[in-house]
Order: structure tokens, then C-alpha cells, then sequence
């Protein structure tokens, strides 16, 4: 992933500020780290001190601003989620939840009130990214989002989202890397054609570039 110097950054799902710090090398203008784990805001609001281009929002992202029913993990704080069909993944078999609890929404346009449109905007919501484009009312130039091959349909409606705000292609990552998998950004069909030779448990990260 390449950004310009002095990039505007949101980390959407920060949990305690990993990608963020891998955003820092980047020398970004701001990173607004969005995230509402309350277990999560002591290690961002250290980082924001730490860094002060590294902003932190202890909200969701949704699709309107508000509150949300939010499921706390029990022992990993990255599959805490907003979506009660994601705590059925069969990859999570044997992982548990807390009782859920109320944390307050904002959307993405409201960050982009806020802070400027992003230069890169990184989604990764545990299976509640439909309900954060529906946040959307404008193309971002570029984003990722995390994507579950078990998830299809969900993936399709984000892919339908991002299709009516602006002419996007798309490319993949695998899990923990940036580095992009082809050669160059193609169409959704061929993105998903990519996809066939994998098994229904394959995750990555979706990239899209507005052109």
C-alpha cells in the first residue's frame, strides 16, 4: 500500500492501536483511531500521547449516530463485534462473548465532518462493515475491508454500497499483510474469480481504489 506523505488515516476497529502504529511509518498528517472497547481505550489514548498525529474516538461506526448493541470477546479483544451473525463464524468455534452492552455510534460521514476525507480509511468491524458503508454518502479514494469468503453475501452488499458512490476496483491482501496479492486492481467479478481456489474459511483484507 502506498499513501503520499502527510496522509489522512482512519482505522476503523482500532482495538489497541497495532495498525496504527504500522500507519506511523507512513508519516501520516493524523490516524483517527475509532474503536469502542472500553478494554482498548487506556492503550490508544497512550499511543495518542505518544503520537500526537494519532487521534481516538472510543465509538462504533454504524450506519446513523446513535447507540448499538456491542459483544465484548471473552479472551481476544480483535473478534469483539457489533454483529451477533458474525459470533456464528465457523472459524470461531469454542470462542465465547461477553454480555453484551450499549456503546454510542457515529458514521463515516460524520468523521469526515469531523476530520476531512481520508486519503486511506481501514474497516475492520467483525462482520459489521455493511452498516458502516450505509455511513457512507460519499467515494473515499481508498479503503479496505476485511472479508470472510463464508460471508459472501455480505461482501456483495458492501461491493453494491461502494458501487453506487463511485467506480471502484479492487485487490487483496491475506490477513496481517499489506502487501497486495495481483498484480493490479480489477473488477469485483475478477476479484471474486480470484477467490474460487480457496476454501470457504479463507479471510483477507479487500482493498478499493476510487478511479
Amino acid at each position: 500500500m502506498i499513501l503520499p506523505q502527510g496522509a489522512l488515516i482512519f482505522d476503523i476497529g482500532a482495538c489497541v492501536g497495532e495498525k496504527a502504529l504500522e500507519y506511523l511509518f507512513l508519516l501520516p498528517r493524523k490516524i483517527v483511531c475509532v474503536e469502542p472497547q472500553q478494554r482498548c481505550h487506556g492503550a490508544l489514548q497512550n499511543l495518542s500521547n505518544l503520537f500526537p498525529t494519532v487521534v481516538s474516538e472510543p465509538v462504533a461506526v454504524s450506519s446513523a449516530i446513535g447507540h448499538i448493541d456491542f459483544h465484548p470477546a471473552t479472551h481476544n479483544l480483535r473478534i469483539s463485534t457489533c454483529s451477533k451473525k458474525f459470533m456464528t463464524n465457523r472459524r470461531l468455534l469454542g470462542r465465547t462473548w461477553e454480555t453484551s452492552t450499549t456503546v454510542p455510534t457515529t458514521t463515516l460521514d460524520a468523521l469526515i465532518e469531523k476530520y476531512g476525507v481520508p486519503d486511506f480509511c481501514k474497516i475492520d468491524v467483525e462482520g459489521h462493515e455493511v452498516l458502516v458503508f450505509e455511513g457512507l454518502s460519499q467515494p473515499l479514494p481508498l479503503l479496505s475491508f476485511e472479508f470472510h469468503l463464508q460471508y459472501l453475501d455480505e461482501a456483495q452488499k458492501c461491493y453494491e454500497r461502494l458501487s453506487h458512490l463511485g467506480n471502484y476496483t479492487f485487490n487483496f491482501a491475506h490477513i496481517e499483510s499489506t502487501e497486495l496479492f495481483l498484480d493490479a486492481y480489477v473488477s469485483w467479478p475478477d476479484l471474486l474469480h480470484n477467490f474460487a481456489q480457496y476454501k470457504d474459511d479463507f479471510v483477507c483484507d479487500i482493498y478499493a481504489v476510487c478511479n
